[in-house]
């Protein structure tokens, strides 16, 4: 019983003093390298890739606990991530490769692995540059989600990989010729995309209750409905039913619905207000999960500092900040965040001067 007893205090001592040097040095760096290369390709079409990084935080690749202190380190890409790709094409292809040149846009690419939950976050367009064109071959947009008990090793693993692969099984792609831009169109790729879709070009917005992406992106509701708003609160979604009576429409229902020309998105538990951040539309919303003990830091790559510190001192509810895949429609649950917008009347509005999250107001 003493064993036990004093082994206990030991653990909780070792964790204690992990915590204390945490707090003195709060921030730890460790290098991540990609180690992903697959088989070799051959008669690949391209012998040189360029990425353009686009990310505002160039110098680290998100936070991961490590070794049987769990203790939260920095990833930093050692060398840089344009020399790490560069090396993995010259591993992957042989001499039978032509001359030809990919362009890799990179918009995130994040890792965050806290026992027992990893997370990771690739959104990424390739191009092929040929003399002052940009055509294009591919784009990823995606986010892994693990839930193991050892967990940072596979997450950085799957991370790795799926950028690895990305780019290696393109190598034969000749990409689309006939979708061919100028450099600063291709830089703003996803920008031109959306501009096609009424969603993102439509001012107000269309009211109504929509049942699926395809009706929300095409600005063309399902149902008009009834629905009861009170500040920035979707309070009921009244619909006439079969028998002609006015029933309830529950969340679970409804993928999202418009009210005085303001969105909100349901994620089967209730209804969030959209706003729009980097030409993407997002959201913070409630969903049921187990809590993490890396919230923390989580939450300081997508809020700030300021973030991290909410994010310490907040209740222990799960909310999520999500955004919205212009393509097909699904949630993309980023990381944990301490911000409730269903428990406020108001909004967090992403400033893209600042980098920071500012408190905002719809008007009723």
């Amino acid at each position: 019983m003493k064993t036990r007893l004093f082994f206990l205090l030991f653990i909780v001592s070792v964790f204690v003093l992990n915590a204390q040097q945490a707090s003195k040095y709060p921030e730890q760096f460790r290098d991540f390298t990609l180690k992903s290369y697959t088989h070799v390709v051959s008669n690949s079409l391209y012998n040189n890739i360029k990425l353009i990084d686009l990310r505002k935080d160039t110098l680290r690749l998100g936070q991961c606990q490590f070794g049987f202190l769990k203790k939260i380190k920095t990833l930093t890409p050692k060398p840089t991530l344009s020399i790490q790709v560069s090396d993995l094409l010259a591993n992957t292809i042989d001499q039978t490769a032509k001359k030809g040149d990919l362009v890799l846009f990179l918009k995130r690419f994040i890792f965050t692995a806290f026992t027992p939950k990893g997370n990771f976050l690739l959104k990424a367009n390739l191009f092929r540059k040929s003399d002052s064109l940009y055509s294009f071959i591919q784009s990823i947009d995606t986010v892994i989600r693990l839930n193991k008990e050892i967990v940072t090793d596979e997450t950085i693993r799957l991370g790795d990989s799926v950028l690895c692969n990305f780019i290696t099984r393109n190598l034969l792609n000749v990409g689309d010729l006939k979708r061919s831009f100028a450099y600063k169109d291709a830089l703003f790729f996803d920008n031109i995309e959306k501009q096609k879709l009424k969603l993102y070009n439509t001012t107000p917005l269309v009211d109504g209750i929509y049942y699926s992406y395809e009706s929300f992106k095409n600005q063309i509701p399902d149902n008009n409905g009834v629905v009861v708003r009170k500040n920035d609160k979707i309070k009921s979604v009244k619909s006439v039913d079969k028998k002609g009576f006015m029933a309830v429409l529950q969340p679970q229902s409804i993928y999202a619905l418009v009210k005085d020309g303001l969105p909100f998105i349901s994620n089967g538990l209730g209804y969030y207000p959209l706003v729009m951040r980097d030409g993407d539309f997002v959201f913070i919303g409630k969903y049921r999960e187990s809590n993490n003990s890396g919230r923390v830091a989580a939450a300081a790559f997508v809020f700030g500092y300021l973030g991290a510190l909410a994010a310490s001192q907040a209740e222990f509810n799960t909310y999520f900040y999500c955004e919205l895949n212009y393509k097909n429609g699904n949630i993309m649950r980023v990381c944990e965040t301490p911000i409730d917008i269903n428990a406020s009347s108001s909004v967090y509005c992403y400033d893209n001067g600042t980098g920071l999250w500012t408190l905002d107001s719809y008007n009723n």
